[in-house]
């Protein structure tokens, strides 16, 4: 019977030899390391030149910058916030709910808002004839 197999044209029988060099696979992994380390410093030196020029072009502080956490100078005209607000609120419910003189001389007083919506329904806007 005849040999059907063919031959390769390979001088180890049909397959590769298993031989890499390994001189230029370290020489391009250092490459690639090197152009890495390049890269990230020229991005930090970048960036740091970025930054200094920033900080050159930011015009100064005013005079009652202060920095945070600190109080400002004195006069301190609101120191609380909310405690401030919690009263404001009340006297403005207060006054939208209750009766009360805004001029007694004059006869001018102020009446709930829901009070005076009706009174607005029954008796109309005045008009101009």
């Amino acid at each position: 019977m005849a040999d059907t197999t063919k031959q390769s044209d390979g001088a180890h029988g049909g397959h590769e030899g298993g031989e890499i060099r390994a001189r230029p696979v370290f020489l391009s992994i250092l490459g690639l390391a090197a152009v890495c380390v390049l890269s990230g410093i020229l991005v930090l030196a970048l960036f740091r030149y970025i930054d200094d020029r920033l900080v050159e072009s930011e015009p100064p502080a005013g005079p009652l910058a202060v920095p945070a956490g600190q109080l400002p100078p004195q006069p301190r005209l609101q120191i609380d916030e909310a405690g401030d607000l919690a009263k404001y609120r009340a006297a403005e419910e207060r006054q939208l709910t209750t009766y009360g003189w805004i001029d007694q001389q004059a006869g001018v007083v102020y009446i709930p808002i829901a009070r005076a919506k009706a009174l607005l329904l029954e008796r109309g806007l005045p008009t101009r004839h």
